[in-house]
């Protein structure tokens, strides 16, 4: 049985990504799910920040 410790894991790179867990074992499986869905998060908005910024010339 795990004791139960109440860890706060954090990714210094990402400060978005923070998660937390009754275990070790699940504050890291945990964080691991919150780096993966703000890394996924930040490229959908740089997918959509390309597309506004895209600028079409048209020679007259």
């Amino acid at each position: 049985m795990h004791k139960k410790v109440d860890t706060q894991p954090h990714c210094l790179e990402l400060p978005a990504a923070i998660s937390e867990g009754d275990t070790r074992q699940a504050a890291l499986e945990n964080i691991k799910e919150a780096i993966q869905l703000v890394l996924e998060v930040t490229e959908e908005q740089a997918r959509v920040l390309g597309e506004i910024t895209k600028v079409d010339v048209a020679s007259v």
